[in-house]
């Protein structure tokens, strides 16, 4: 090879042989390859990439249909559907309108605007929300079906008609003795979140921007609005809410459990913290009057058992309050870390004061006693609560006075009216060693 190279090698067209006369092709089973041509490869191709063209441009297609609103109308009935199903036989929604569009995760959402909660047995309109936001389960979509997995609603408001005469809820009207019959119902109604959450194959549940109003001192209107409230289930069927709202802009938090078998909840366990005291116990001064009450923030305890047979309900609520002040006749103390504890008395439908303690400066009270109905005292006419208070070893030293402490022990009775907003006592006793 060395010899010839660099040369050219011709070969003259009687000395091509066709490969089927080479000997090795003369033999009794040959094997024989046909190349591909370069045809078919640039046909594969051609297909791949139409396939792939068709598919992106139906993906827009998808896109732009969707974002457009083109198929908000046939949606709407459908998201009334799914609405209702997922709230059960007890109640269903009336819906505005509906719009579907893409999250910036990619899936698919519907908003459902003028969203309004009505009971079935009642036809009474509960809850008016603003829209109502419902995440799709994109896979379940592609089969024709409508499957939930997050629920929220924003702009929740309570119907006005529920409330009396529209004004701001009065917690002073609230008779003590329905106090079991709430605790129940709150006990339903998280069994039926529970079960809207599981029929919705979702584990979140949110209701957003939600407003209501108390009545405070001086008739007062004490906004509360909800920023968030998440009722979360987890895979044993037991409920957390968690909440973030304001009370007369001041901000506070609600965390709650709620355990027991799958389908009946029989436990709630949990606290709410930064309450404000002077939305609903202080009445600032006037010309005609000196500022009055508490200005301090405090936080909730709350356990409550559900009652079955064999087995009686029971709730237990311990409130503790931060340092503060307290006014009263044009003088202002300061008021310390106090705690009250109250118990559920399911068969009178009274209220308990266990233990407890305030303390103001040096001083502090220990005290116990029970609130019940003005109705059940003597068949009083009157529309309020009866308090009968016991005070013992309570210790009184005025920080401008260098005296020592006055030990002493009393009892209070009276009356607060919830028409007039007024605490009466008819009687007073006090005494000391």
């Amino acid at each position: 090879m060395s010899d010839i190279r660099g040369e050219k090698v011709k070969f003259r067209r009687h000395e091509i042989v066709a490969l089927h006369d080479l000997p090795s092709a003369q033999a009794h089973d040959p094997c024989i390859v046909h190349p591909g041509s370069r045809g078919t490869f640039r046909t594969a191709a051609g297909v791949f990439l139409g396939i792939a063209a068709f598919a992106v441009a139906l993906v827009l297609l998808l896109v732009v249909t969707i974002e457009g609103g083109l198929i908000d109308r046939p949606l709407n009935a459908r998201a009334t559907a799914a609405l209702n199903a997922a709230l059960g036989s007890g109640y269903h929604a009336e819906v505005g309108n509906t719009v579907l569009r893409m999250t910036s995760g990619g899936s698919l959402a519907l908003k459902a605007s003028d969203v309004t909660l009505v009971e079935n047995a009642s036809d009474k309109r509960l809850i008016t929300t603003r829209s109502v936001y419902i995440e799709l389960n994109s896979l379940a979509l592609l089969t024709g079906h409508l499957s939930v997995s997050q629920i929220e609603a924003e702009g929740a408001m309570l119907d006005p008609t529920l409330l009396p005469q529209g004004k701001p809820i009065d917690l002073t009207t609230i008779r003590i003795s329905q106090v079991g019959d709430g605790l129940e119902g709150v006990f339903t109604q998280i069994d039926a979140i529970s079960r809207l959450i599981a029929r919705s194959n979702t584990q979140n549940m949110r209701i957003a921007d939600m407003r209501l109003s108390l009545s405070g001192p001086r008739n007062k209107v004490v906004p509360i609005r909800i920023d968030t409230l998440d009722f979360i289930r987890d895979d044993d069927g037991a409920i957390r809410i968690e909440g973030a709202f304001d009370i007369d802009g001041t901000p506070a938090e609600l965390h709650l459990a709620a355990t027991g078998r799958p389908d009946r909840t029989m436990q709630l366990d949990g606290d709410v913290s930064g309450l404000p005291l002077a939305a609903l116990l202080h009445r600032t001064a006037t010309p005609a009057e000196p500022a009055f009450g508490i200005d301090s923030t405090a936080s909730l305890a709350i356990k409550a058992l559900r009652g079955e047979e064999g087995r009686a309900p029971t709730l237990n609520v311990s409130a503790k309050s931060e340092d503060g002040t307290f006014e009263a006749g044009g003088l202002s103390s300061s008021l310390k870390s106090s705690e009250l504890n109250f118990s559920y008395d399911f068969g009178r439908g009274s209220i308990e004061v266990l233990p407890s303690i305030v303390r103001v400066g040096r001083s502090s009270f220990p005290f116990s006693g029970a609130v019940i109905d003005l109705d059940k005292i003597n068949n009083d006419p009157r529309k309020g609560f009866a308090l009968d208070l016991l005070v013992r070893a309570a210790s009184s030293a005025p920080e401008d006075v260098s005296d020592p402490p006055l030990i002493f022990d009393a009892k209070a009775r009276g009356q607060f009216l919830s028409g007039t907003h007024e605490l009466l006592f008819d009687q007073l006793k006090v005494a000391s060693g």
